[in-house]
């Protein structure tokens, strides 16, 4: 039972990232079109830049505490598997 119960828990957890994807490349296009909307009124360039800029940081951060939540729990579980065979 409790091997299921961990198998469907770690399909839900890939779903929500991938839902949370979705959403956060939903809500940057969005932001990119207005930035790029406001860019064309004002013929100014400089917002369309950090907006980029904005948007890969955003993405980066989002991907990477992604691993970094992996890497770290796959960790500890190593080093509770090596404490319990001493």
């Amino acid at each position: 039972m409790f091997i299921k119960k961990s198998n469907w828990l770690s399909y839900f957890w890939k779903f929500l990232w991938v839902v949370g994807l979705i959403f956060l490349s939903n809500l940057s296009f969005n932001y990119e079109n207005q930035i790029q909307q406001t860019a064309r009124e004002t013929f100014s360039l400089i917002p369309v830049i950090w907006s980029k800029l904005f948007i890969s940081i955003l993405f980066g951060l989002y991907i990477s505490l992604i691993f970094v939540k992996k890497w770290s729990f796959n960790r500890r579980m190593q080093e509770k598997e090596l404490i319990g065979k001493r």
